[in-house]
């Protein structure tokens, strides 16, 4: 019965190959957070915030500041029990892609300690991810 032991984030930047335009502009770098999940039995859970402020109106900085509040929130709870931890993580309802990732971290703590992964504990039903990309100018 893995309890949350620590929550921390991880701001990871990355370099585009080649620049991305959109009609909105155009970038050569991200930021995002990566969030590291242990528990007391030692499993690890990873999530990923993108926060972009153009879509959810998030800033990097603003998530960052976050972590002790996230780990206040959060330590000491049963991963088995995630609906109870997603109820408290919705008390962060302006920060959508941070939500997203401590969710994900949750999830993969747990599937870690059950030894499958998300995808079979979420239904299993597809081998592979459909996803969408964006087609720059």
């Amino acid at each position: 019965m893995g309890k949350i032991k620590s929550i921390k984030f991880k701001n990871n930047n990355f370099e585009y190959i080649k620049p991305f335009s959109i009609s909105v502009g155009t970038s050569t770098t991200t930021q995002n957070i990566e969030v590291i999940l242990e528990t007391d039995e030692g499993y690890i859970g990873f999530g990923e915030a993108s926060p972009s402020f153009r879509v959810t109106g998030e800033r990097i900085e603003s998530l960052l500041s976050l972590e002790k509040a996230i780990n206040d929130a959060l330590k000491g709870e049963n991963t088995r029990k995630y609906k109870r931890i997603f109820e408290k993580i919705d008390q962060f309802f302006s920060y959508p892609s941070l939500k997203t990732a401590l969710q994900y971290a949750v999830l993969d703590a747990l599937c870690e300690e059950l030894g499958i992964q998300v995808c079979e504990f979420l239904g299993g039903k597809k081998d592979i991810i459909e996803t969408d990309k964006t087609i720059g100018i």
